[in-house]
């Protein structure tokens, strides 16, 4: 099955990131929601932060079923191996 060529966050999942990114920058800190699609998403994520420079990368977790949790294991697996070394992960429950 082929991947959609554009797919774009809700209206809710931007207003969601939108009072995240004031809430940090309230705090000091320069959020940049990045929003990519494809069917690896740890390269996705360190592809992306190697490209903007970034210091750190959070990545959220939710309640859900263990195969979600072993999903979610191999992200934050290849985030580990591929993030640049100076770049800190951070995951939020």
């Amino acid at each position: 099955r082929d991947l959609p060529t554009e797919v774009e966050p809700s209206v809710r999942s931007l207003e969601l990131l939108g009072r995240a990114q004031k809430e940090m920058e309230t705090r000091g800190i320069t959020a940049v929601p990045v929003w990519r699609f494809g069917d690896d998403p740890g390269k996705l994520i360190a592809d992306a932060a190697r490209e903007l420079g970034v210091t750190t990368v959070m990545i959220g977790t939710t309640k859900r079923s263990a195969l979600t949790n072993l999903f979610r294991g191999d992200v934050f697996r290849t985030l580990a191996r591929r993030l640049p070394h100076e770049c800190h992960l951070v995951i939020s429950g």
